[in-house]
């Protein structure tokens, strides 16, 4: 326990003395419960620590009469016996649980009251000119640092009080920075500041990857510094290993390191460009020196030989290059080389500057241990300068790889990647000739063409040109065993944790054969051979093959008459460490989805080569149709219980969720986590589209609250918080043509966020993705660019430094306080009926030849029952089928068909006259939860799969609900169909702010509206007025309407009531 400095103790005195009553009366009792331990200790055990007319005793988990020490019963005891007044310095970690009723009853000094007051105190005591530089220091510390506690800042200011500058220079360990030697005669110049942190960065950086040596040279110290170098590198060498804190408080002892005693020149030169020495001669041959060789197709090779390791052969790849300027001091600079593969680092190396013009290294056998092999790589050299003024700099690509060549080696590349290989074969071909030889080789498993990678991107090569797809590795490693199994009929099983990672082994379920599945058992077997040679089901293009046919029409055939769980075949069920039914993925290898993609990629295949437009073109068009919906149910495992379908993972497979899964979101983000093994940005149907929009309210929230910077969000049921986070960080990046009012420039400050979670009970993944973000980060990984405003922070004027984000999860179940805006999902309730087909529409839209899957859906709104949405696929719809063959779209909504039945029979419907029906229902429970949500904020915005606008805007059926005016209705995602986001407010002056906007924006001659209650008199207005208030993307029309609900043309307004006008919205 070390004993407090003299200074502090006055400090803290004089604080404790000003804060507390002067003259206290028998019984009052203080605490303070907001210092370090070790403080609390000291201070109580110092005598000269005394505030007049009080005693003074720390809580602790024993008595110690001479260290002034009390146990939490003694304390207890002080405060019902009321007998003198006693300031308690409690320390909470080691007090009971009987020290509530002290925190209730008793007056407490907080930390912001303590602290602010006794850093005002020692702020008085600095010598002349040093607060300007103490508050320097400490605005220092928080950037480097992105925070420093309120002790460390009271711990300077109290170590810096008297006459002497010195003081100010040597307690900057305090703050976590290099110490100063400040002369009494020294400027106190706060650049010293900079040289300090960037001394601290050099020396003692988070990652110390760099040797003692390497970082003491990055100083660039003068000559006659020598024997100070040498010693500094034997005093960090002995310091490695203790904490930055640690090592700093050390340097107390070594005077002779301080800056001004230590001269630095880094900061007094600056890299300003990096030039790379060629490879190859004037006959662009590669020349000696490199390490390369050239290949037979005329391409730069480098043979990674493991038996010449040893020899004295040049076996290492050398790289070169010139800097700018030429004179560059030693140590002015520090390089990192990496050898990457696409977005892969094969190798790395980190160098320092080492003054002369010509910088080198050399990658040798031993970099590459960590690679396969039997692998080959696609790779160039990148080269960076890392500092305030970054260089870069990129190689000629080259291949590498081990050994001589085999016809077995696994490429992989930084070619461009593609959703699906139909796509990349389209954009690599020119012929239909080449697409025909094309695919033949990539049936019959040619790996001059096609192979796949350790991390499951498929590549594929035709003429130099080369496209990429990626594959699970999960969906790999299935096929495999599929494969072992020679087609068997069954599912699997895999346990994982809340992380998404896999526990154990996955396990196959057989389905027994009989008589019934013999067939489908047979098709299946070829259909396995067929692929037995090909890179998995995402590694081969589905077209008219025989196999594919009978293996769609023997499924069909056994389905119609078979038990339920058959229909689960090619499906993996995915349980948690407890044993509870997360979902299920329906894997590419399921009928329903093979007959999908068939129907899919020949109509890419027809778009191309037959109706002649760009492989490009074909892309855009068809980027929406990703199988949802495919398929809609399936029978679940127990009885009365099915699976509905919740959000494609790729464009390759299916997750469904549990009708009764209270947060559906975040059992899809966990699916996909452990699918995609948190590859979000390959799968872009999984919440990209939720980010754009929301990003686009938020922003529109924004731009009509210019005064705020600082907003406050909840979330409801928002998974691993992925979708909201990064609208959130779209939404930052001020776009000023989406602001409604233009007139004005946005000066708001920079915008920082607090985001609250609320989830279902006992959900771990809420704020997963938050989470790994972070840890990725301070492990050093790579993180998304779209992510990297996670890690900044803003500041506020007087020096405040604030978290762009600051996250909580929260542990109520909905919140309490107000907010900005709540963002809801998923929130009403659903459930599975077998309804008669003749209380159902006979028909429905068959949307791109049956690819998109679109629900009907119909709300119902009466006033005996709860209000609810009755959605379901259409059993006949009517449209235009494949433009190549009728029967691919026959085949497949067939084929949906007959499970939706064996769906209706797991349910115990009757088969042939019900149809499944998806109710959701806004029970009381969520009712109120949406008007207690509209009453804490200014907007919601409600993103639901089931459920539409309709619930907000009916002023017939729900007149009460119909106060929450819509701002805004958009899909959330254009290939789910019906899938809504609604914005909405019962926040008038929400509404009075909008449509004032737009009218201005009219040149409308009212300037002002002026709307004090949510009815206004139709004599307000004599006119409807429309307005065209969004970009041509998506229109949104505000109608102020009037003539008691009757039009110009005499047609009743069903958003219109008797007298009144009514403000209402719709999305195009």
């Amino acid at each position: 326990m070390t004993k407090p400095s003299p200074s502090l103790v006055q400090v803290l005195t004089a604080t404790i003395t000003q804060l507390l009553p002067t003259k206290p009366t028998a019984g009052n009792m203080a605490f303070i419960r907001c210092l370090p331990p070790s403080v609390s200790q000291s201070l109580a055990a110092t005598p000269e620590f005394q505030i007049p007319d009080w005693e003074i005793a720390v809580v602790m988990d024993h008595a110690d009469s001479q260290a002034r020490a009390i146990s939490t019963d003694q304390a207890v005891a002080l405060r019902e016996d009321k007998a003198k007044a006693i300031l308690l310095l409690i320390e909470p970690q080691q007090t009971g649980s009987g020290m509530d009723g002290i925190y209730s009853a008793a007056r407490e000094i907080a930390e912001t009251e303590l602290f602010d007051c006794a850093c005002k105190i020692a702020r008085n005591g600095l010598p002349k000119g040093g607060k300007t530089f103490a508050d320097k220091a400490i605005s220092k510390a928080k950037r480097v640092h992105n925070y420093i506690a309120p002790w460390q800042k009271l711990e300077y200011l109290c170590a810096a009080i008297g006459e002497d500058r010195q003081l100010l220079g040597t307690a900057l360990t305090t703050l976590g920075l290099w110490p100063i030697k400040l002369e009494p005669t020294t400027k106190l110049d706060d650049a010293q500041l900079d040289v300090s942190a960037s001394i601290l960065e050099k020396l003692l950086p988070k990652y110390r990857g760099l040797t003692a040596e390497n970082r003491v040279n990055s100083l660039c110290l003068p000559e006659n510094e020598q024997a100070i170098s040498d010693d500094l590198i034997q005093w960090l060498r002995k310091h490695d290993q203790a904490a930055p804190g640690a090592a700093l408080a050390a340097l107390q002892q070594q005077p002779q390191f301080w800056l001004q005693n230590l001269h630095p020149q880094f900061h007094q030169q600056a890299l300003s460009q990096i030039e790379l020495v060629s490879w190859l001669g004037r006959t662009q041959q590669p020349l000696k020196w490199s390490g390369l060789i050239l290949g037979a197709d005329t391409r730069l090779e480098f043979v990674i030989d493991k038996q010449q390791a040893n020899s004295k052969k040049n076996t290492g790849l050398h790289v070169r290059w010139k800097v700018t300027p030429p004179n560059l001091a030693k140590g002015a600079a520090e390089y990192q080389i990496q050898i990457q593969a696409g977005n892969d680092i094969l190798a790395e190396k980190s160098i320092i500057h080492t003054g002369a013009e010509l910088q080198k290294t050399v990658f040798t056998v031993e970099d590459f241990e960590e690679l396969d092999d039997n692998a080959k790589f696609e790779a160039r050299v990148v080269i960076r300068a890392l500092g305030d003024t970054p260089c870069e700099q990129e190689s000629l690509d080259f291949i590498l790889y081990f050994g001589e060549r085999k016809e077995t080696v696994k490429i992989k590349s930084s070619g461009k990647i593609y959703s699906s290989l139909i796509f990349a074969i389209v954009h690599l071909v020119t012929t239909r000739q080449d697409f025909d030889e094309l695919i033949t080789k990539i049936t019959n498993g040619s790996t001059d063409v096609i192979d796949i990678d350790k991390k499951g991107y498929i590549s594929c090569r035709w003429k130099g040109k080369l496209g990429r797809v990626f594959c699970p590795p999960l969906l790999s490693a299935l096929h495999k065993d599929w494969q072992q199994r020679q087609g068997q009929l069954g599912r699997w099983r895999q346990t994982i944790r809340p992380d998404g990672v896999a526990v154990g082994p996955v396990e196959f379920i057989s389905i027994p054969e009989s008589d019934v599945t013999e067939i489908l058992a047979q098709t299946s077997q070829a259909f396995s051979l067929w692929l037995q040679h090909s890179q998995g089901p995402l590694g081969m293009i589905y077209l008219d093959d025989k196999v594919l046919v009978d293996y769609i029409n023997a499924a069909a055939k056994v389905w119609k008459n078979c038990d339920p769980q058959l229909a689960l075949i090619q499906t993996l069920e995915v349980v948690s460490l407890t044993g509870a039914r997360l979902g299920i993925i329906v894997l590419p290898t399921h009928p329903l989805r093979v007959a999908w993609q068939q129907s899919f990629d020949t109509l890419v295949k027809h778009h191309v080569f037959e109706e002649k437009i760009s492989a490009l073109q074909a892309q855009e068009l068809l980027q929406h149709v990703t199988g949802s919906h495919c398929p809609a149910f399936l029978p679940g495992f127990d009885v009365n219980s099915c699976f509905i379908f919740a959000d494609t993972l790729g464009p390759h497979a299916a997750a469904l969720v549990a009708i009764d899964d209270p947060e559906p979101k975040a059992t899809v983000a966990l699916l996909a986590s452990f699918l995609l093994n948190k590859e979000y940005d390959l799968a872009p149907s999984i919440g990209q589209a939720t980010i754009n929009v929301l990003a686009t309210e938020i922003k529109r929230y924004l731009s009509l609250h210019p005064e705020y910077n600082r907003l406050q969000i909840h979330a409801i049921h928002s998974g691993d918080a992925m979708p909201v986070v990064r609208a959130l960080g779209k939404a930052q990046l001020q776009d000023t043509n989406d602001n409604f009012d233009l007139d004005t420039p946005n000066e708001r400050q920079e915008l920082c966020y607090q985001l609250d979670l609320y989830s279902s009970e006992n959900n771990e993944l809420s704020g997963q993705f938050i989470a790994n973000i972070t840890e990725r980060r301070r492990n050093g990984s790579t993180i998304d660019s779209e992510d990297y405003w996670l890690a900044e922070v803003v500041e506020r004027p007087g020096g405040v430094i604030l978290p762009k984000l600051q996250w909580f999860r929260r542990l109520a179940l909905q919140p309490e306080t107000p907010a900005h805006l709540a963002l809801a999902f998923d929130l009403f309730t659903s459930k599975v009926e077998c309804q008669p087909k003749t209380r159902l529409p006979s028909s429905g839209s068959l949307e791109v030849h049956g690819l998109l899957l679109v629900p009907n859906r119909e709300f119902i709104a009466t006033t005996d029952q709860f209000p609810y949405w009755c959605s379901f696929i259409p059993y006949d719809p009517v449209g235009e089928k494949h433009p190549v063959a009728k029967v691919l779209t026959i085949r497949q909504v067939r084929l949906h068909n007959i499970l939706l039945d064996l769906t209706v029979q797991h349910l115990g419907g009757t088969v042939g006259t019900d149809w499944p029906v998806l109710i959701t229902e806004v029970n009381a429970k969520r009712s109120l939860l949406l008007q207690n949500l509209h009453a804490l904020c200014d907007w919601v915005i409600t993103a639901d799969r089931n459920a539409g606008v309709e619930y907000f805007d009916s002023p017939q059926g729900l007149p009460k609900l119909y106060d929450a005016y819509v701002i805004d209705c958009a899909p959330e995602r254009d290939d789910l169909g019906f899938l809504q986001l609604i914005t909405s407010t019962n926040r008038l002056e929400e509404i009075a702010d909008l449509l004032g906007t737009i009218l201005k924006a009219m040149a409308s001659p009212i300037r002002r509206l002026n709307l004090t209650s949510t009815k206004v008199n139709c004599n307000a207005f004599s006119a409807s007025i429309l307005t065209y208030s969004r970009s041509a993307r998506r229109s949104t029309f505000f109608s102020l309407s009037s003539n008691a609900g009757t039009s110009s043309n005499g047609i009743q307004n069903p958003c219109c009531k008797d007298n009144q006008v009514v403000v209402s919205s719709c999305a195009y």
